[in-house]
């Protein structure tokens, strides 16, 4: 490795109009070499002043620091050429903010932190033979093929502009999360995490409305997007708890038949989740259907290839009775008053005690085994 702690300069027109700009809190440690001879920047985010700071303390806060890490990770894991995180470490310090806040030092790699404006920066505050000594090392280390172009400068342009509309393409590919029809940002007022989401609703519920867009599409959330994600997840639970034999799914595993096609081409197709799932809506339509052992057979499919998606694995009268609360128990004594009024032909009390239920967004089911309720 080759140490040489310092802060890059670059130009740009970030506010309107060209300035000089730099690494206001990032430090330069070196260059590694890996095994296959490739060459990476190492570099710390939050580890103090340097020469472009301004009037900033070049320090930064462990949640910011943790959600670059998250994102750049997500985004290399989705094709998106960016700048890899290696750590996040608490420097045991407090910085000011809002508040005071704990810090930390990101650890960055890349294969360089070269940018447009480096080059904006040299051509503006350096002279002719800087400049050259800029590109010559940055068709070196990015484009050693185009050393032996005639004109390796302007190949060295195309294969940047080449490049750039690929990382252009590729990062508008991947949507943002749309709050009623806005981008989701703190500014606007319409943030919220996904700790405060799971106060309220199951994970699997989550999940389903989150794979029920592609994955390279934007998430449009609004108030009832979760809640229609339930009922979604509740239509394939109720097929599972009518399935005889007590709602228990004897075999679980994938059959040979056109809802087994359908959902794997829609999976190998760029993991095209609302396909997929349009197959298993399919599937259940066939679930409730059937009787018997057929019935098993489609059941057992449909809980397969739900959890490839990472759903359907619940009990399905746990998910269905979930958010009850204090009110599981009133509803069972409700049942039992229900059932007691049938036994002794007071029907009229009985369907009272049903009505009221559903009034509350209960549901009844009379079988074999007895009454099971679900909500609505």
């Amino acid at each position: 490795m080759c140490i040489r702690d310092s802060s890059q300069a670059y130009a740009g027109h970030q506010f309107g109009h060209f300035s000089i700009l730099g690494d206001g809190r990032a430090h330069l440690i070196g260059e590694h070499i890996a095994p296959d001879s490739k060459c990476f920047d190492i570099q710390f985010k939050g580890s103090g002043q340097t020469p472009y700071s301004r009037n900033g303390d070049g320090r930064a806060a462990l949640a910011p620091m943790l959600r670059e890490y998250i994102i750049s990770e997500a985004m290399h894991e989705l094709n998106i050429p960016t700048t890899r995180s290696l750590a996040v470490v608490s420097t045991g310090e407090s910085i000011m903010r809002s508040s005071l806040k704990e810090g930390a030092i990101l650890t960055r790699i890349a294969e360089s932190h070269i940018r447009v404006g480096t080059f904006e920066y040299a051509n503006k505050m350096l002279d002719l033979e800087e400049l050259k000594a800029l590109a010559d090392y940055a068709i070196a280390r990015h484009y050693p093929e185009l050393l032996n172009q005639k004109n390796p400068y302007l190949s060295f342009l195309k294969a940047v502009i080449t490049n750039q509309a690929k990382l252009i393409a590729s990062w508008m590919h991947v949507g943002f999360i749309n709050v009623d029809g806005e981008k989701m940002s703190k500014s606007l007022g319409n943030f919220f995490t996904i700790r405060d989401i799971l106060e309220k609703y199951d994970g699997e519920v989550v999940r389903f409305f989150l794979i029920s867009s592609h994955y390279r599409s934007h998430v449009s959330y609004m108030d009832n997007s979760l809640d229609d994600a339930h009922g979604k997840l509740a239509r394939f639970y109720n097929a599972l708890s009518s399935v005889e034999n007590g709602g228990v799914v004897l075999d679980v595993k994938d059959l040979d038949n056109d809802y087994s096609t359908r959902f794997h081409a829609a999976m190998d197709d760029d993991f095209n989740t609302p396909e997929a799932i349009a197959a298993l809506f399919d599937l259940v339509r066939e679930v409730n259907k059937t009787t018997g052992e057929e019935q098993q057979a489609l059941a057992g499919q449909l809980k397969y290839l739900g959890g490839v998606l990472g759903c359907l694995q619940a009990d399905p009268q746990t998910f269905l009775q979930a958010g009850a609360g204090d009110d599981a128990a009133w509803i069972e004594e409700m049942i039992a008053k229900r059932i007691a009024a049938k036994k002794a032909k007071d029907f009229a009390t009985a369907d009272a005690v049903r009505d009221e239920l559903v009034a509350k967004g209960i549901v009844l089911k009379d079988g074999p085994e007895g009454t099971v309720w679900t909500k609505s």
